[in-house]
């Protein structure tokens, strides 16, 4: 019984060593808070308020902007996917700024992922996301 358990162990730590993004199925109190992206020389900031409503702003050489909507968590879609960080009527994220600053992209979702030792909320698995700078 006690080398079943060990191999077991064995096999999961071999897992979470091996891949550096981890979905992770947050819930709204988790992801409460201020975060960040550094993105074409200047900053994106995403305050997830408790009341369900969000306020994003950028400050880089060539815009700034605040958008202010509401948020929630959606449902995995698959098992291997973590819950999502819906922005309803969310802003363009990073590159895809500069496209528009008075077209809002729809619905956003963000992916709270484990990555390298620390939570994210991701808008792009290729990119990076959002790093948590104060907590809720």
């Amino acid at each position: 019984m006690g080398i079943r358990l060990l191999k077991r162990l064995a096999a999961a730590l071999a897992f979470v060593a091996c891949d550096s993004c981890v979905p992770l199925n947050s819930s709204a109190r988790d992801v409460v808070g201020r975060w960040q992206v550094e993105c074409e020389g200047g900053k994106e900031t995403l305050d997830l308020q408790p009341d369900a409503h969000y306020v994003y702003t950028v400050e880089s050489p060539r815009s700034h902007l605040k958008i202010e909507g509401a948020w929630e968590i959606g449902a995995a879609g698959q098992s291997l996917e973590s819950a999502n960080v819906i922005l309803h009527t969310g802003p363009r994220i990073c590159e895809q700024a500069g496209t528009s600053k008075d077209a809002p992209a729809g619905d956003v979702r963000l992916a709270p992922v484990w990555e390298w030792g620390h939570t994210e909320l991701s808008y792009d698995p290729n990119t990076g996301g959002f790093r948590r700078i104060k907590s809720g």
